[in-house]
């Protein structure tokens, strides 16, 4: 562990968020220790001031190790696997490997998440919080999440296992 990481680690999450889970699930899979905080996004505890010393840009999931606070999901997947001295596997230190994880994240913010969050958010959530959205703008990201499932099929897993080659990376959990 890093020697400047004091104190437990706290991760700030929602389980109905994706990000969430992704740094979740990394941790149980990696026997990483870590107090869960619960920050209910539809009770808009990520918009109070305590949670904005934790970060900022009041979203989860969050990271706070020490006197080091974290938000977005993948730096906080990054530190974790470089300060907690995870299987090398889940973000590869040869360049190649590792820039093709980059890749996929890269590409994750901008077209799966896109999708997937934006539809899921209009469809499933809004409408439970009195919300509703135009039609025309469900078809919009249902066509994203479409042709981001159809990419990941037909480019990312066309040849490989798992979305980077054959063993398992942060890629796979976002």
């Amino acid at each position: 562990m890093d020697s400047a990481a004091s104190g437990k680690l706290k991760l700030y999450v929602d389980e109905a968020s994706q990000p969430s889970r992704a740094v979740l699930i990394f941790c149980e899979l990696n026997g990483i220790e870590y107090e869960k905080v619960p920050v209910i996004i539809f009770k808009g505890q990520h918009l109070s001031e305590e949670f904005a010393k934790i970060n900022l840009f009041k979203q989860v999931p969050a990271m706070q190790d020490g006197d080091l606070c974290l938000s977005q999901s993948h730096a906080i997947l990054k530190y974790l696997h470089a300060s907690r001295g995870c299987p090398d596997h889940w973000y590869p230190a040869c360049p190649r490997k590792r820039a093709k994880v980059d890749v996929y994240l890269d590409w994750h913010h901008n077209f799966l998440r896109v999708g997937a969050g934006g539809f899921v958010f209009r469809t499933v959530f809004a409408p439970k919080i009195g919300m509703v959205f135009p039609e025309d703008e469900i078809k919009v990201v249902r066509k994203v999440l479409d042709r981001s499932i159809t990419t990941i099929d037909t480019v990312f897993l066309q040849t490989n296992k798992y979305i980077c080659g054959s063993e398992i990376t942060i890629a796979d959990l976002s």
